[in-house]
């Protein structure tokens, strides 16, 4: 997100300096040097991307077999169940993926039903950014970029499928609605 606040703001090179500055300071930090370095070692065994590919690859395996109604709300853990090692100690309730949580937990027409909402949320956060008055207009931009954010955190979790993320997610399209509405009402 700090990122994307940079890019917008006039003095962009600026910021992305002073951004990359406190990136590599914050790199150099042991507790957090250690833990990329963890990260980026697929052979390590703490690394938990490795654990995430194996969880995704199971995942699809299971959902070859309810390919249109997915597993079924908190249907998951048991759906995977018989593709998934018994002895492994951790016993996932979702597959730590956004796409293939509402897959699993909504079947199909879940999954494009929610998608569907990204793009209209995006381009609701995109055109309240443009052309919203300038009260609403940095609060469109954070909700862009809280989006994005969504779908980011998206790629190895699910930032939806608890009560107050899911809270937050409805809240942030209300804001870029409202604030669509009120450019409307202005003009």
């Amino acid at each position: 997100m700090t990122l994307g606040l940079a890019l917008s703001h006039r003095r962009r090179w600026q910021l992305l300096a002073v951004a990359l500055v406190a990136g590599v300071v914050l790199i150099l930090i042991p507790p957090i040097n250690h833990r990329l370095a963890v990260e980026v070692d697929f052979s390590n065994g703490s690394n938990t991307l490795v654990g995430r590919f194996e969880l995704w690859r199971v995942s699809l395996q299971m959902l070859q077999q309810h390919i249109i109604f997915g597993a079924g709300l908190s249907g998951f853990a048991q759906a995977i169940a018989p593709f998934w090692n018994p002895h492994h100690i951790d016993r996932f309730i979702y597959p730590h993926n956004i796409v293939l949580t509402f897959w699993s937990e909504t079947g199909l027409l879940g999954l494009v039903s929610f998608a569907w909402i990204m793009v209209i949320g995006f381009r609701q956060g995109w055109r309240g950014w443009h052309e919203a008055t300038n009260g609403w207009r940095p609060i469109e931009l954070g909700i862009l970029l809280a989006l994005v954010a969504v779908v980011v955190h998206g790629l190895v979790d699910v930032p939806y499928f608890k009560n107050d993320l899911s809270l937050e997610f409805w809240a942030l399209l209300g804001l870029a609605w409202a604030g669509n509405r009120a450019a409307i009402t202005e003009t």
